[in-house]
């Protein structure tokens, strides 16, 4: 039986807490002994030790931001801006962050700290331990390209504990593993083969025009949800999990709210979203999570509950693969040709039984393949209920190449030119991944924008956060009207600036780790918007009223 986290926590630094009074102690009462003179009582000493203990964690972060500096100016480097906490230990950043999350926006809270500092990189401080934060395209630049080797994941009690040692949680050879056998489904005769798109979004088409004939509106993220998982899962997994046949939820304030009973998908989603909430909670709170989980780690606990769900697919899959090897007179092969297999499951089982490897596996391209493309359709619909001028000439576009029945080919996307700018707006304003984290390896320097100016110094062991979404609103890179959806930016002039640096635009990540599905989510959001916009001529959110 394992320890709850927070014992845990404390447990593993019991010595680094006692080992200070103890040696205080000690060293103290030998000083007395030479002095018989004094006599000093056991409580009093015990007393000074403990007294002693905070002193020396000053004295030791006195010391670290010592050697730290001298050992950027060896580099001739230097530190960025560090925001200074109103509070010790920094609980009013942990307490803003933590508010962030519940109620504000994301990113609000460092937007807020670059402004106060005149940087686009800087430095705070939480619980003694120093974190880098950057929205400064060089920077992610030089973490995700250049200075590749001199950062990894590092992030097992975040990301990890969800995900396990799946693609976006290893590194080195495990990673390149991964990479080595997904990268072969995302070949453009895959991804372009829309039957898959063409089947789920019917279904879901469908769903919606039915609730909408009850006079209901319809949740459009819930449906989107439900159509990305069902999609990515089949063309993934192999498995349709038909999260769409499941009845679409009524508005809380319809007397319907409660009819239908719940889908298997339906608790999947909500666990893996909780799940997802607890990974960026950990990540605000850095490497002292455990003290505000103490006693049961809540990520575990969804990680269970996601495993019970995803078995099933997992145990398919290896029977689809015994009946083949019965099939060849019961010698087991491992597939050698991605194009032999139906989807990556089926391949990744030919290669390995490891149970665990497969659920971490299954777990992150089920992440990848549904979030991101969920995000990018929700928000893409939201920005076009917003905008009715751009929605009437998306749908122009769109007529125009297809009329109001074909479905689209590769090619008819290809030259549907203002769609593409459409979702490449909204990639821009609200980017899937809006934060991630890397870690030092090794004692580096960020490159300065200024040149002749001092590179930034990034301690060995330090994690690093950059903010894509901060980036794709800086005024200084996108204009004064940065923060105005224009799909226009992507076709007029201003799109050679654009182009001029395109780490200023990296709603995919970039590099090495380079979002293997990035048109698999463009191709799945395009496709849906088209037929979309086939069946229905406009959005009213529920707060317009008509």
């Amino acid at each position: 039986m394992s320890l709850p986290p927070g014992v845990l926590f404390l447990i593993n630094r019991i010595p680094q807490i006692f080992s200070p009074i103890l040696t205080c102690y000690v060293i103290l009462t030998a000083l007395l002994r030479l002095s018989s003179s004094v006599q000093v009582s056991f409580w009093k000493k015990l007393l000074v030790s403990f007294i002693f203990q905070p002193l020396l964690v000053v004295i030791k972060v006195w010391y670290r931001d010592y050697m730290h500096m001298k050992e950027a100016r060896g580099f001739g480097a230097e530190s960025p801006p560090r925001y200074k906490h109103s509070k010790i230990g920094g609980l009013d950043i942990i307490q803003a962050l933590s508010n962030q999350l519940e109620e504000g926006y994301i990113g609000d809270v460092f937007h807020d700290m670059m402004e106060r500092e005149k940087s686009s990189t800087i430095i705070f401080r939480t619980l003694f331990e120093d974190r880098y934060v950057t929205a400064d395209p060089e920077h992610i630049k030089a973490m995700l390209t250049t200075q590749f080797d001199n950062f990894n994941i590092g992030n097992s009690d975040f990301l990890g504990a969800l995900l396990g040692n799946g693609i976006f949680t290893s590194d080195g050879d495990l990673w390149r593993f991964h990479r080595g056998i997904i990268r072969p489904f995302f070949n453009k005769g895959r991804i372009t083969d829309f039957e898959i798109f063409e089947r789920h979004t019917q279904v879901a088409l469908d769903q919606a025009t039915a609730r909408l004939q009850e006079g209901v509106a319809v949740d459009m993220q819930d449906l989107f949800s439900r159509f990305t998982m069902d999609s990515s899962a089949e063309f993934l997994l192999g498995d349709d999990v038909r999260s769409l046949s499941a009845a679409l939820p009524y508005p809380p304030s319809s007397p319907l709210y409660a009819k239908g009973g719940p889908h298997s998908s339906d608790a999947f989603t909500k666990d893996f979203r909780r799940a997802q909430d607890l990974v960026s909670e950990r990540g605000q709170r850095g490497r002292n999570w455990p003290l505000w989980e103490f006693w049961k780690d809540e990520i575990k606990e969804r990680r269970i509950q996601l495993t019970d769900y995803i078995n099933p697919i997992l145990e398919r899959a290896l029977e689809r693969k015994r009946n083949k090897g019965e099939k060849n007179g019961g010698k087991e092969q491992k597939t050698r040709e991605v194009k032999e297999v139906g989807s990556m499951l089926d391949y990744l089982v030919g290669q390995t039984e490891d149970k665990t490897l497969l659920l971490d596996t299954i777990l992150g391209i089920l992440l990848a393949g549904r979030d991101t493309t969920g995000c990018s359709l929700t928000f893409t619909l939201y920005m076009l209920a917003e905008h009715p001028s751009v929605l009437k000439k998306v749908r122009e576009e769109i007529i125009e190449h297809l009329g109001l029945e074909r479905s689209p080919t590769f090619d008819d996307m290809r030259k549907m030119k203002y769609l593409r700018a459409v979702i490449n707006e909204t990639l821009r304003l609200y980017p899937p991944v809006p934060t991630n984290i890397r870690v030092s390896v090794r004692s580096t320097v960020l490159p300065n924008k200024d040149p002749g100016q001092k590179g930034i110094f990034i301690p060995a062991g330090t994690q690093v956060t950059f903010i894509v979404l901060l980036m794709h609103r800086r005024k200084d890179l996108w204009g004064p009207d940065a923060l105005e959806f224009d799909p226009d930016r992507w076709l007029d002039d201003r799109v050679k600036h654009y182009t001029s640096n395109p780490f200023i635009f990296v709603p995919f990540n970039a590099g090495a780790r380079i979002c293997l599905g990035q048109q698999f989510a463009y191709h799945a959001t395009s496709y849906f918007i088209i037929r979309y916009l086939q069946r229905f001529s406009k959005i009213t959110p529920p707060w317009v009223t008509t």
